[in-house]
């Protein structure tokens, strides 16, 4: 019975995971950010250990982002080099170029 009422008046404590990032990027210690929080210490270390694998990802993501871009800039310069050249193509090959004004070519 006792144990029951004690569950009832105990107050449930939330962290606030943005102010818990910062403070574990400005290089506190689990413990010093519960106290922070006024959590447990395995609440602050399990919420960092789920934080892992999704810090991996983003770092993962941004370390190939300029390379993926760059790609997909060339292969977006290489259509259009392919879909002039086809152009100018079709235009020699009718014979329509001579006849066309610089404007229209351009």
């Amino acid at each position: 019975m006792k144990l029951d009422r004690q569950r009832s008046q105990r107050i449930a404590r939330k962290l606030d995971r943005e102010k818990v990032k910062e403070l574990a990027a400005q290089g506190l210690s689990n413990p010093d950010i519960a106290k922070h929080q006024g959590v447990a210490t395995t609440s602050v270390w399990r919420f960092l250990r789920q934080l892992k694998p999704q810090q991996q990802q983003l770092d993962q993501f941004l370390n190939r982002r300029a390379d993926c871009l760059a790609q997909i800039h060339g292969q977006a310069l290489d259509v259009q080099e392919r879909v002039l050249e086809r152009m100018r193509e079709d235009l020699e090959d009718d014979g329509k170029a001579s006849a066309l004004s610089p404007t229209v070519k351009a």
